[in-house]
């Protein structure tokens, strides 16, 4: 009977590793795929964003450089105690994020809230990134700048925090979904600031 029970336990275990080696094999097949179709899909913008997009000399290098660089000023106003022009630089550094992405795809910037809000909608459809909270963020950051008060510091903050997320995700977005443009993320520094508890 124990000898009966170890063979049904080899047996499962052997069926069960099979499956695991057949799921590995189709994973990698499937990985493999996604890579060769990458190279070769350029996705169409949505009807709708068309209007707002302008053609573009700028590399999405240049606009992630920016973008950037708005963060890092973002942080250095709200230290300085400049909340409302911090929020302004986070905003810019928003839509130079997108825009970098947005060039990347169709050498084309989008110069409108509502066209960027498209955008944001579209990466999310189309699963390349999911930054609608960040963007939610940054809009209200954008917000701020023209209704002072609207927002507390410490909010303030955080929401400057998420536009760093968007940042890291438009660049993951580069690296897993656009193989012929990872090669931007590699050179792009993204700012770590040292926050300060007050």
């Amino acid at each position: 009977m124990n000898q009966v029970m170890q063979v049904r336990a080899v047996d499962k275990l052997s069926k069960s590793v099979n499956l695991s080696l057949l799921n590995v094999f189709i994973m990698s097949i499937l990985s493999g795929l996604r890579s060769i179709l990458c190279q070769f899909y350029t996705p169409t913008p949505p009807k709708e964003l068309k209007k707002y997009m302008k053609p573009t000399d700028d590399s999405p290098e240049d606009y992630m450089n920016r973008a950037s660089n708005h963060l890092l000023k973002a942080y250095s106003l709200y230290f300085e105690g400049i909340e409302d022009e911090a929020c302004e630089e986070a905003w810019r550094a928003t839509i130079d994020a997108l825009n970098a992405l947005s060039v990347a795809f169709w050498k084309h910037r989008i110069e409108s809230h509502k066209g960027l809000g498209i955008f944001v909608d579209w990466l999310y459809e189309e699963a390349i990134a999911d930054i609608r909270d960040e963007y939610g963020n940054a809009s209200s950051l954008h917000a701020h700048y023209y209704h002072l008060d609207y927002l507390g510091r410490a909010t303030i903050f955080a929401n400057i925090q998420q536009v760093e997320r968007l940042i890291a995700k438009i660049k993951e977005a580069y690296s897993e979904i656009l193989p012929e443009i990872g090669r931007y993320v590699g050179t792009i520094p993204l700012p770590i600031p040292v926050i300060e508890r007050r």
